[in-house]
């Protein structure tokens, strides 16, 4: 699998580890106002990667909840960093393996399998920090996810601040849409808090935190840039060293243009009907009347464009 940053055109590749900041002996330098000397950093774990806040002075967040500096959060596919004024997102491609003879036809038919694989699979729900992390859930289509301290939750969470039947999750053709179940402590998307009892969409790339104490991951749709060929080769025998490994160039960007960092002001919400649903849907920052389905729509069309290209390669 591979693991990388994109930052507006740019991709930098992820290693073992990838320290964030102004100065420059780090391994990405932004020299750009608002980021820190040492900011971040992102290191290779068993399952992934992890990132940290290094006590930057205006923070880092990941799908708009900013990091606790020096406590590590697991990412996921599709999250939306901020490191300071710097906006970036994190990808994890899947490997798409192929005998090294192959031809383009059949590779592309090997990525379209894989593709339909993924769609097949659907979105996973993650815990990305706390006592829980590492456990995930997936979500069928047209049935609700439980998260909560009861033994019947779906996802059982026993961290402090957590209650009996604390969130739901249902994922549907319109997206997956979350509510608050009248927890005591709440559920915040980004940094909004979630009306009790209120479903709203829940998109890819922002975090879910539940009470202060779990947060939640939610991978993003997978496009043809996420699935990367891989050549099936046997291993060749190790060449003798002739000296120490040179180290990974550095990479210094000055172009990135700052984001705001001021969070939207909350709008009038459109109410939608979610079927199955015991509630209608309330839509934050969406005039009346638009239709939520737009973004997942428009992705769908872009998936349908790029398997029908894959066909083409295949009939060529």
């Amino acid at each position: 699998m591979r693991h990388f940053l994109r930052l507006g055109e740019r991709t930098v590749p992820l290693e073992e580890e990838l320290v964030v900041g102004r100065n420059g002996d780090c391994d990405l330098v932004l020299e750009v106002q608002g980021v820190s000397g040492r900011h971040a950093r992102i290191v290779r774990v068993a399952d992934g990667y992890q990132i940290s806040d290094d006590g930057s002075t205006n923070g880092t967040k990941v799908g708009g909840v900013r990091l606790r500096p020096g406590t590590p959060r697991a990412l996921t596919h599709g999250d939306q960093l901020l490191f300071g004024t710097v906006a970036a997102s994190y990808h994890a491609a899947l490997d798409v393996s192929h005998p090294p003879d192959a031809s383009t036809a059949k590779v592309a038919f090997a990525m379209v399998q894989a593709m339909v694989a993924s769609l097949d699979r659907g979105p996973i729900v993650r815990v990305v920090e706390g006592a829980e992390v590492g456990q995930q859930l997936s979500l069928p289509i047209d049935s609700g996810r439980t998260l909560g301290r009861a033994e019947e939750a779906d996802l059982r969470l026993l961290s402090d601040g957590i209650s009996a039947r604390h969130l739901e999750i249902r994922r549907s053709v319109l997206g997956v849409f979350v509510r608050d179940l009248g927890s005591r402590f709440g559920s915040h998307l980004g940094n909004v808090r979630l009306e009790p009892q209120r479903w709203v969409p829940w998109e890819p790339g922002r975090s879910l935190r539940l009470s202060k104490t779990v947060v939640l991951g939610l991978d993003a749709p997978r496009t043809a840039d996420d699935f990367a060929p891989v050549s099936i080769v046997e291993p060749a025998a190790a060449a003798p060293s002739a000296g120490p490994a040179a180290s990974a160039p550095k990479i210094q960007v000055t172009d990135v243009p700052p984001v705001s960092v001021r969070e939207p002001a909350p709008a009038s919400a459109a109410v939608v009907a979610l079927p199955g649903a015991a509630s209608p849907i309330a839509v934050p920052g969406r005039r009346r009347g638009a239709p939520v389905w737009v973004p997942y729509a428009a992705g769908a069309v872009v998936l349908v464009l790029t398997i029908a290209t894959l066909v083409w390669v295949l009939k060529g």
